[in-house]
C-alpha cells in the first residue's frame, strides 16, 4: 500500500474501537479513519480487492467454508467490510494522515478461523497478509461477556449455535491471537501509536 496505515488487532473488548477513537480526537490532525461506504461502493471495493490480491481472498475463502453454513453470509460480510476499508486506503489520494483501520485483515482472520492454528500456519498467514504494507497495534486483553448479547459484534451469531460450539469457538479465538500476535511481534510488524 502506498498511503501510511495502521490496523488495530485483539480480542473482544480490548479496546480497539476506544483507541482508534481516542487517536482521533487527540490529534485529528495526524490521524484519520475509513469513512461510511454505500453498500454498492464497499461491494466495488471488495471486488477490486479480491482481484488486486487474490491470494488473501482465497485465505480467506478457504477460512469462511470450514464454518458452519449459517455463518457464511454474516463472514462474507465481515470479511468483504475490511477488504474495503484496505482497497480505500490503497485508493485514497487525498490525504496525507494516517488511516485508522478499525478492523483490519489481521482482525478478520481472528473473526473467520473456527479452529486453533499452528505456529507455522501463522507464519503463512503473516506472510500472506503482511503484502498490505500497514503497520499492526496489538491491543492485550479483552472481556467476552460484555459483548455476548450485542448484535453488532462478531460474537452473537455464534451464540445461536449453542454453547459448545461458542465455547470453541473462543478458545480458538485467544489461542489464535496468542499466536498470530506472536509472530507479528517477532516480525517487527507491531507499532506504536
Amino acid at each position: 500500500m502506498q498511503k501510511s496505515s495502521i490496523q488495530f488487532f485483539g480480542l473482544p473488548g480490548s479496546g480497539k474501537t476506544y483507541t482508534l477513537k481516542k487517536c482521533l480526537e487527540s490529534d485529528p490532525e495526524k490521524y484519520t479513519t475509513i469513512p461510511h461506504f454505500s453498500k454498492t461502493k464497499r461491494f466495488f471495493l471488495a471486488m477490486r480487492f479480491v482481484i488486486s490480491y487474490p491470494q488473501i481472498a482465497f485465505l480467506f475463502l478457504r477460512l469462511i467454508i470450514v464454518n458452519k453454513v449459517a455463518l457464511w453470509r454474516y463472514l462474507i460480510h465481515l470479511v468483504s467490510n475490511s477488504f474495503a476499508s484496505h482497497m480505500y486506503v490503497h485508493m485514497e489520494k487525498e490525504t496525507s494522515k494516517i488511516v485508522l483501520i478499525d478492523e483490519g485483515v489481521f482482525q478478520r482472520f481472528l473473526s473467520v478461523a473456527r479452529y486453533p492454528i499452528s505456529d507455522k500456519y501463522a507464519q503463512k498467514v503473516f506472510r500472506i497478509l503482511k503484502v498490505l504494507d500497514t503497520k499492526v497495534v496489538i491491543k492485550i486483553g479483552g472481556d467476552f461477556g460484555r459483548f455476548v448479547n450485542e448484535p453488532d459484534r462478531m460474537m452473537s451469531p455464534r451464540n445461536k449455535l449453542g454453547q459448545k460450539y461458542f465455547e470453541e469457538w473462543s478458545a480458538s479465538l485467544v489461542h489464535n491471537f496468542n499466536v498470530l500476535s506472536r509472530v507479528i511481534g517477532d516480525n517487527n510488524y507491531a507499532s506504536d501509536l
